[in-house]
């Protein structure tokens, strides 16, 4: 187990905020990285609703997909062991003298594995008005649910097979094996309990985000091209996460502000392409985190919790994206991102390792993404349809990354206009 977490967390921070980011459009297919802006005095409501997947893989230090469950598995062979209980030192040298074999060196407790099973839902309502014919303003709220399902299990000891080799005959080695024979499971849950962790297993959360507020300044448009200035601030709405729970999913309580420039150039009628660069920048504020003494310190006691000043790293990327409008009130679109975020820092008061708490939070990601919309505004102007408004389906998976979960999204997006 890591000191940061079993499902770690920190790395979903900025993608959940872009995800749950608000946006607002006027045009009539929504497109992705539109340029659009909300006539002046239009209202527009919409709800995002979505369904995140796949964090339950993360994307290593080396960009190989790994499941959380192989990342934390423990193995407790000897030199572990010797780690954990220095006395265990002794029976691997008493058992290295029986034969040639080194059966003290062969010594395995068993690996202590972890079935790791995150989901997180979210809908999101979004308030749009078009404060002139080129500038918008949203604010969006995003209520998050969050459920995962810890298990653990203990397989491949071999105590008792080098027990019966060795034979029973000395009582001062049967008692150092009858120590070791113990239940890693546990094992493990008492060692959290006795260190002020809550026990691993069920949690389901419900709970605010962080709002973000939304500027769209379009301050360029002629006949194929737009360009639009989208700001978006972060309030600390959402809950911080809780040091003492393993399980807590730490993607709120931030301040934070990014900025995108949009490009739109319409190369036909029916296609449009769209390019935008970002950077997003987290503002430094003050958490409660156990910080481990040094790098080894995979569990911090209780008493090792510290108010310490975080700073997250800042965050930029690229996308690009297609939207072709096949019928009328039709359009597809797909698009590819990718960002790169610094690692995050931490510093206190105490003799603490700070750094430790910043191993394997610079990230980057590869995002694809693929939509379909289907709006009735243009329609509504000809009198044939009763309402305007545009739902949206939009699917994203993460294809490639660094220190970053595999995030799969399916979003149902539905606005209206008045």
């Amino acid at each position: 187990m890591k000191s940061s977490s079993c499902l770690k967390n920190a790395t979903l921070l900025r993608f959940l905020a872009l995800l749950l980011g608000v946006q607002a459009m006027s045009s009539a297919l929504l497109a992705m990285d539109s340029a659009d802006t909300l006539p002046k005095g239009i209202w527009s409501p919409s709800i995002r609703i979505g369904y995140v997947s796949g964090i339950g893989q993360e994307y290593g230090s080396n960009g190989t997909l790994e499941s959380l469950g192989d990342i934390h598995t423990m193995a407790f062979d000897a030199t572990k062991l010797i780690s954990i209980q220095p006395q265990a030192a002794q029976l691997v040298s008493a058992l290295n003298q029986f034969g040639s074999q080194n059966l003290g060196d062969k010594i395995n407790l068993g690996y202590l594995k972890f079935n790791i099973q995150p989901e997180i839902n979210y809908y999101a309502p979004v308030f749009a008005r078009g404060i002139t014919d080129h500038w918008t303003i949203a604010i969006g709220a995003p209520i998050i649910h969050y459920s995962n399902n810890v298990g653990l299990e203990s397989t491949g000891s071999n105590i008792d097979a080098i027990h019966s080799q060795v034979g029973y005959s000395s009582s001062q080695l049967n008692g150092a094996f009858n120590s070791l024979k113990v239940n890693l499971v546990t094992q493990a849950q008492q060692t959290l309990t006795s260190l002020g962790y809550k026990p691993l297993g069920q949690t389901n959360q419900t709970y605010l985000g962080d709002i973000q507020i939304a500027s769209l300044y379009q301050f360029y448009h002629d006949d194929r091209f737009k360009v639009m200035a989208k700001t978006l601030i972060g309030l600390p709405t959402g809950p911080e996460a809780d040091p003492n729970d393993l399980m807590s999913l730490d993607i709120s309580g931030q301040t934070s502000l990014e900025q995108q420039f949009i490009v739109n150039y319409r190369l036909s009628a029916p296609l449009t392409l769209a390019g935008k660069v970002f950077y997003h920048y987290s503002f430094a504020d003050h958490v409660d985190k156990r910080v481990p003494l040094d790098e080894n310190d995979t569990l911090p006691a209780q008493d090792q919790t510290e108010k310490v000043t975080r700073k997250l790293g800042d965050a930029g990327g690229i996308g690009v994206s297609a939207t072709y409008a096949a019928y009328e009130r039709v359009a597809f679109s797909g698009g590819m991102e990718l960002q790169t975020k610094a690692a995050d820092r931490f510093s206190g008061s105490m003799p603490y390792d700070y750094a430790a708490l910043s191993s394997a939070t610079n990230t980057t990601y590869e995002l694809m993404k693929l939509g379909v919309a289907y709006s009735t505004v243009t329609s509504y102007f000809k009198q044939e349809s009763f309402l305007p408004f545009i739902a949206s389906f939009e699917y994203s998976d993460t294809i490639a990354g660094v220190n970053m979960p595999r995030i799969t999204t399916n979003e149902l997006w539905l606005t209206m206009f008045f």
